[in-house]
């Protein structure tokens, strides 16, 4: 059996780098989020923390007015709360529903992609949250060889997890705001989405001046002088959110998103919806001419 400290101990020695990140994470932190003040950019993860904490509570896993010391190796390899765990039959490679137990919200969010999609297609395509079932489905997935379609799998199991955004062990949330997050998977010949915005006059700006950019306020907050994949994608009628496909914008490629504007009649109203997204990011100059195209 080991104990929270003899994991870090361990994979201090074994993996530096892990331990190393997820020592400055916030996970790791947890006393300096409760002692931030409104002057703080982060602020907002004060209110976070609490939240997460009544989630446990609800579920019994943390006393009435218990404070969560810190989140650790045990509590995404094991069980959340757990003080030891058995190497050999208890540990895990944490999913999306662990991450949940925590996050409930933002699980939620995610999850919820599945009542969305294409109409006549099955229930959830395109999303992330359907992404490796869509994977599986495919001629293509079946007939090639595993050590090629593992390429694949790699980027479609995001329906099982959420550091494909959120990379272990820091997940830093200002990490995944910027479209470098989402080029990952979101690139090549079959889906060149992060070819698009680096060629477009927002990727152009983002790509030359997003470095000196502040990333650490949440997207509702940020001044972006142009906007990231983050901001169109899960932006939904004055909220942004972790469902990610309730406009039109979803689909991968030129194709899909042709299909998806113009032949797809019940989809239009999504595809007003983006319109109307960009008018709130333009000048009262350039809101004339989309207005006139939107009447």
């Amino acid at each position: 059996m080991a104990s929270r400290e003899q994991c870090v101990k361990c994979h201090t020695d074994e993996s530096p780098g892990w331990v190393a990140a997820w020592k400055k994470s916030t996970h790791a932190n947890l006393d300096k989020i409760r002692k931030l003040t409104p002057k703080d950019e982060t602020f907002y993860k004060k209110a976070l923390l609490e939240k997460v904490e009544n989630n446990l509570r609800s579920m019994g896993k943390l006393g009435k007015s218990e404070n969560l010391k810190e989140v650790g190796c045990i509590d995404c390899h094991g069980k959340v709360g757990a003080e030891k765990l058995d190497h050999g039959k208890e540990l895990i490679m944490p999913n999306s529903a662990l991450c949940g137990e925590c996050h409930k919200q933002e699980y939620q969010e995610f999850e919820s992609e599945k009542q969305y999609g294409i109409p006549d297609w099955k229930p959830g395509r395109e999303s992330h949250a359907k992404a490796y079932d869509a994977n599986l489905d495919v001629d293509v997935w079946a007939a090639v060889d595993k050590n090629i379609t593992q390429g694949c799998d790699m980027c479609h199991n995001i329906q099982h997890k959420c550091d494909s955004c959120h990379t272990r062990h820091a997940f830093k949330a200002s990490e995944s705001r910027r479209p470098e997050a989402c080029q990952t998977c979101h690139n090549g010949p079959d889906h060149p989405d992060i070819e698009y915005y680096r060629d477009s006059k927002h990727g152009s700006i983002y790509f030359i001046e997003g470095k000196d950019w502040d990333w650490s306020k949440p997207l509702k907050d940020a001044n972006y002088i142009a906007p990231t994949c983050q901001s169109c994608h899960m932006y939904y009628k004055g909220q942004y959110s972790h469902n990610m496909v309730r406009k039109a914008i979803m689909g991968e490629g030129d194709v899909l998103f042709r299909v998806r504007c113009i032949l797809v009649v019940s989809v239009f109203g999504k595809c007003l919806r983006a319109v109307r997204l960009t008018l709130s990011n333009h000048s009262p100059g350039e809101e004339v001419l989309d207005k006139a195209f939107i009447d």
